[in-house]
């Protein structure tokens, strides 16, 4: 599926349910491919951040009394945000 870079979120998300996709191909006002989204980044963008069966990353984050926080090395320094 194909979907303007100039369309909503709303519009981009209903036309996803729609059409039964998760993933579109975002095109640009030239024509060339400027990305994908997914619409699970489409909800969260509206309601939030979902955490699911594959974000154990952040659910092995363990906060201490004194509000330091002990995370796996492994853990991926893009979703520290998503850390209370």
């Amino acid at each position: 599926i194909l979907l303007p870079d100039s369309l909503r979120v709303t519009a981009a998300m209903n036309r996803l349910m729609a059409e039964h996709e998760q993933f579109a191909l975002v095109i640009s006002e030239r024509g060339g491919v400027a990305g994908i989204i997914a619409l699970e980044d489409l909800v969260e963008e509206v309601v939030g951040e979902i955490y699911d069966e594959a974000d154990k990353d952040v659910r092995s984050v363990r906060v201490l009394p004194d509000g330091s926080r002990i995370l796996p090395g492994t853990f991926p320094i893009h979703d520290l945000v998503d850390v209370g």
